[in-house]
């Protein structure tokens, strides 16, 4: 596997629907969290770490991924991969715009753009194994 790129990442995550209900009956294939969490026990195949998927719910779970390097500090990266519903939106919300130097679409900000910006750092940390950082 190659150094990912961070806004292709973005690009990839903000394409998988996962909005979380907020209550409401599960009603169409943008609802919960599965495919995205399908999509990440893929992206740590590729890079050759453990990781665990833990099912909390139907369709909706938690995947954990470990890097262990040589040093005494422990880093934990987290983020969550649920958006709020796409009531009310003016632009597609699984279709990734790029404009003005920006990325626009369901959960570019909140929060599958810290989860690419974690997971290109994780990567490059498994992948590069920088003296120092581990």
């Amino acid at each position: 596997m190659n150094l990912p790129d961070p806004n292709a990442l973005l690009k990839s995550l903000i394409a998988i629907p996962s909005v979380n209900p907020m209550g409401r009956a599960v009603s169409g294939p943008e609802y919960l969290e599965g495919s995205i969490c399908d999509w990440l026990v893929e992206f740590f195949q590729k890079l050759e770490v453990p990781y665990e998927r833990i099912e909390v719910a139907p369709g909706r779970a938690n995947v954990i991924a470990r890097f262990d390097g040589t040093g005494r500090q422990t880093v934990l990266l987290d983020a969550h991969t649920d958006t709020v519903p796409i009531d009310g939106m003016v632009i597609p919300p699984f279709e990734p715009i790029e404009r003005d130097g920006r990325i626009y679409g369901r959960g570019a900000c909140d929060d599958k753009g810290g989860l690419a910006a974690m997971l290109a750092a994780f990567a490059r940390l498994v992948l590069e194994r920088p003296a120092g950082a581990m």
